[in-house]
């Protein structure tokens, strides 16, 4: 009985280590390859300076999108 609970033990710990070491392998491989293929590419810059709609399009995603629900979380 105790040996079957722990060869189901070690089992479960081998099928985790391989999953997270595949997924680790895999997302690491995934930015290598973004990395390689945006290497040349020239860095993407903000207008300067910002138009008028943009602060009252930032305030109205600060208040609405979190002040708003933080105020309805805290009631």
């Amino acid at each position: 009985m105790v040996t079957e609970q722990l060869n189901l033990f070690m089992e479960l710990n081998l099928y985790l280590f391989v999953e997270n070491f595949l997924f680790f392998l895999i997302a690491t491989l995934l930015i290598v390859a973004i990395n390689w293929g945006w290497k040349d590419t020239k860095p993407y810059t903000l207008p300067l300076p910002f138009p008028g709609w943009y602060k009252i399009w930032f305030g109205s995603v600060q208040l609405l999108g979190v002040l708003l629900p933080l105020v309805f979380m805290l009631l």
